[in-house]
């Protein structure tokens, strides 16, 4: 199957709009929501938004939206003239919230016997924000504990010898591959960071990136 038959055509498209840093934010205060809760309200959504967002929403472009062009303005015109603060947050928060729909990152549904309303994440949306957010944080690669899990399942799959050894095989193949993607991903990284050495414009700078920079996400990775 191919893979605009699993995820809306438009899915990326707040992600190339003016606005796809405050877009990107939204999508990590979404994942936030769905890592704490059982089920998201609406509500909640639209206030940890507005905690987290607050300055940034500020900034808003509705100029290089899609959909109605009247609702964006009156969004624009609210913004900018005459709005509370707390106002313009919430406004802006509801706006965003209603272009993750239409681009099919979020549905909203009622809740049983409730008018509140809820959201909910397809199973590609979380996947996918989530290796966004694995982009931006600073994780160590588990190399160490790849070897070690994959050979404890071999060694138990030798010794028992029972109903689960197939189990155990898959699972320490699974982990090895794993570790190769991590190993063949620092090597590329290797080569970026001599790469990017050649852009640097003065000689503290070279040093700067071979000695701290190369030293702690690449040199001390490998050993």
């Amino acid at each position: 199957m191919k893979l605009f038959d699993l995820i809306p055509e438009n899915l990326f498209s707040i992600l190339a709009s003016k606005n796809k840093r405050i877009y990107l934010e939204a999508l990590f205060v979404l994942r936030k929501a769905f890592k704490q809760e059982m089920v998201i309200s609406k509500t909640d959504l639209v206030a940890m938004l507005i905690a987290s967002l607050d300055e940034m929403m500020l900034d808003l472009d509705f100029s290089d939206e899609d959909g109605s062009p009247e609702e964006n303005t009156q969004y624009t015109q609210y913004t900018q003239n005459g709005g509370s603060s707390h106002g313009t947050l919430s406004a802006s928060a509801h706006f965003l919230i209603r272009r993750l729909r239409e681009t099919g990152w979020i549905d909203v549904e009622y809740q049983v016997n409730s008018f509140e309303e809820s959201i909910t994440l397809p199973d590609y949306s979380i996947k996918i924000i989530n290796l966004l957010f694995s982009l931006t944080a600073e994780q160590a690669a588990e190399y160490n504990s790849r070897v070690y899990s994959a050979y404890s399942d071999l060694r138990t799959a030798d010794q028992e010898r029972d109903d689960f050894m197939f189990t155990a095989l898959s699972s320490a193949y699974e982990k090895t591959m794993q570790l190769l993607d991590e190993l063949k991903t620092l090597h590329n990284n290797i080569r970026r960071y001599h790469q990017a050495l050649n852009e640097y414009a003065t000689v503290n700078d070279v040093l700067r990136g071979h000695f701290d920079e190369y030293k702690s996400l690449i040199s001390d990775r490998i050993y």
